[in-house]
């Protein structure tokens, strides 16, 4: 099942992170049976105590997401909100349910590892050859998931899982090589994607797992093995940045050199760590003392390091201009400050799941327009409130005590659980500053990640009652029947959304029949409408456009884009007053758009709207995660990886 598990996760990498309605949901429902195949009504019973607590805290979080659309005012949002909530209670429940074995749980972590090291080595051999444009990004390493910041995400998640479990004793030597090779090519696709939220969850995590790590001598071996390679290849991987600058392609023949002289190197490495940490610990007269002093001052010289990344690294590599030396600048501090003021009004039930993208255009002071507040903490609490917020901090708090409730005789059980546990907590760590909760390909990895560190504890013996445990299975089946209808309906949704636009060149009839399913199957979002004025709108259909805008508007009166679509429309049809209704309505949402000025100068001469005007509305037709983008983006409701490239910097 985790092989299996794993195969999925590194097709979400390579389906623009899985974000796509098309993507994550049909994977959703292979979990959701997955799940539901080996459920048994004795598995909560079963688990650990911690583990219960936080399976029924995760559990209670998703259900108060979907409580969250009845006062969501983009209830379509919403909806898939709660459902990517519920995407990862499935994996967790599956991973914490499954009784795996020490062994068992090895295997699992560094396979989900060596499948994220390929799925990044092909990235590098695929622009190697030329194919450059979809795997960097000026520079940076966009691939797999076409987000510089996600890749990095998942990188990073993945060479924890390689690195800790190449550090266990009783792993053969074989697999000491190649996980050990796998944690530094990791380490350097990471360093590649140069994402500074992967330095702060990268620092985190560190002081983790030497926190946790029982057999921190050879966790101190196996980091100083991948330092070096990984410093060895350090100017190389940092001077990709500046040569792939705007206009350039980046260089990257070196970068190829070096990390496949590192893997190697790494791979040789991984056979002699077993007999290098008995020598050590023979000859070495390493105290425990000294081991934990040893640690400390590797921790210290990261965070340092790490922090001054624009000074000793960027020299270092020879990369002045590295991004690592950009400094602290982001608009993420915008997107937190409406975030929190979303909390400060809303501070029970918050604003509704993924309702974001409303309030931040009505409050901003930045040009971008995106969907998510860029934090899954500040994600909690603005958009389920306290009671949401309080829920998460339990689930993760319970995950941790399962770990740390381990007894540290069963070392093999308890290195297993810590290399799972400190996995997951880089994505909570990078996700607690970037939109890493919205993408399935890294956010599902976690999650099981920490479902297995929280499963491994002792399992207390059934003793459920035979009608208690009739009762429990069949409430189990009513949930999962409830929970493929609430996949199901919106997947379908998108399908059609996808298969109208792909068609409506060929055939706008059908395309436009498409829609009308879609807006049936999922009577909440106003996807579809949008998606139909503007191709209607774009073929000359203003009476077609306009119904559609108008159903979008009734579906979600917040929707601005939609008002100023009316607007100019009506202004072509000679309705003036009717066009100033919803110009000002619209600047009422978005204060800041210069479009709605531009209409609103048109409207007050009484002229019909410029083309270059329309044109420009064009450009933000449909919502995209960082910001809107024209409806010829393909997936339509995805990253985007047709566009020019904006949802991937």
């Amino acid at each position: 099942m985790g092989l299996l598990t794993v195969a999925l996760f590194a097709w979400w990498a390579t389906t623009g992170g899985g974000y796509a309605p098309g993507a994550w949901y049909p994977g959703a429902l292979l979990l959701l049976a997955a799940l539901a195949g080996c459920a048994r009504p004795r598995m909560y019973r079963a688990l650990p105590v911690p583990a219960r607590w936080a399976l029924a805290a995760l559990a209670l979080f998703t259900i108060w997401s979907f409580c969250s659309i009845a006062w969501a005012d983009a209830r379509g949002d919403a909806w898939d909100g709660a459902n990517r909530t519920l995407l990862y209670l499935t994996v967790f429940a599956l991973f914490a349910a499954l009784s795996w074995t020490p062994g068992e749980a090895a295997v699992g972590l560094g396979a989900f590892a060596v499948a994220t090291a390929g799925v990044g080595g092909w990235e590098i051999l695929r622009a190697l050859v030329g194919d450059a444009q979809p795997a960097f990004l000026d520079g940076r390493l966009a691939g797999p998931i076409g987000y510089v910041n996600a890749s990095a995400a998942l990188f990073l998640v993945a060479f924890w899982a390689a690195l800790l479990v190449a550090a266990r004793r009783e792993i053969p030597r074989q697999g000491r090589g190649v996980l050990l090779a796998a944690a530094g090519l990791l380490l350097e696709l990471t360093i590649l994607a140069q994402s500074r939220g992967s330095l702060v969850a990268g620092i985190v995590t560190l002081v983790l797992a030497v926190a946790l790590v029982a057999d921190r001598r050879s966790l101190l071996l196996a980091l100083s093995a991948v330092a070096v390679a990984t410093g060895a290849s350090l100017p190389a991987l940092l001077s990709v940045y500046d040569r792939g600058a705007p206009g350039g392609e980046p260089d990257l023949g070196p970068v190829a050199l070096a990390m496949a002289l590192s893997v190697a190197l790494l791979y040789v490495a991984g056979l002699a760590l077993e007999p290098a940490g008995r020598w050590v610990a023979t000859h070495g007269h390493l105290s425990r003392a000294r081991i934990v002093t040893a640690a400390a001052v590797l921790v210290t010289a990261a965070a340092v390091g790490l922090t001054l990344a624009g000074g000793p690294l960027a020299v270092a590599g020879g990369a002045a201009d590295s991004r690592f030396a950009a400094g602290p600048g982001s608009g993420r501090y915008d997107f937190w400050r409406v975030a929190m003021l979303e909390f400060s009004r809303h501070p029970v039930g918050g604003v509704g799941a993924d309702n974001f993208a409303h309030d931040y255009v009505r409050e901003r002071e930045r040009g971008e327009e995106p969907l998510y507040p860029h934090s899954l903490l500040l994600r909690a609490v603005a958009q389920t409130g306290a009671v949401g917020g309080a829920l998460l901090a339990l689930f993760l708090g319970a995950v941790v005590m399962a770990v740390r409730r381990l007894p540290a005789a069963d070392a093999s059980r308890r290195a297993a659980a810590v290399a799972a546990l400190v996995a997951g907590a880089a994505w909570v760590a990078h996700g607690s500053i970037d939109w890493l909760w919205e993408i399935p390909a890294v956010g599902a990895p976690a999650m099981a990640c920490l479902g297995l560190a929280a499963g491994l504890g002792s399992r207390d013996a059934d003793g459920m009652s035979p009608g208690f445990r009739i009762a429990a299975g069949a409430a189990a089946a009513v949930a999962a029947c409830a929970a493929a209808v609430s996949y199901g309906l919106p997947a379908l949704s998108a399908w059609e959304v996808e298969r109208a636009v792909r068609g409506w060149s060929a055939d706008p009839a059908a395309a436009l029949r498409r829609l009308d399913r879609a807006r049936e199957l999922n009577p909440l979002t106003e996807r579809p409408d949008l998606i139909a004025g503007a191709l209607a709108r774009r073929d000359g259909d203003r009476e077609s456009a306009r119904r559609a805008f108008l159903a979008a508007i009734a579906r979600d009166d917040r929707t601005w884009n939609a008002h100023v679509e009316v607007a100019l429309l009506d202004l072509q049809d000679g309705r003036p007053a009717e066009a100033l209704s919803h110009l000002q309505r619209a600047r009422e949402l978005n204060p800041a758009e210069t479009v709605i000025d531009a209409a609103l100068q048109t409207a007050g001469r009484g002229e019909a709207p410029a083309p270059a005007l329309l044109d420009r509305l064009s450009e933000f037709a449909v919502p995209g995660p960082i910001e809107r983008r024209p409806v010829d983006c393909l997936p339509v409701l995805g990253l985007g990886a047709s566009c020019a490239g904006e949802a991937r910097g």
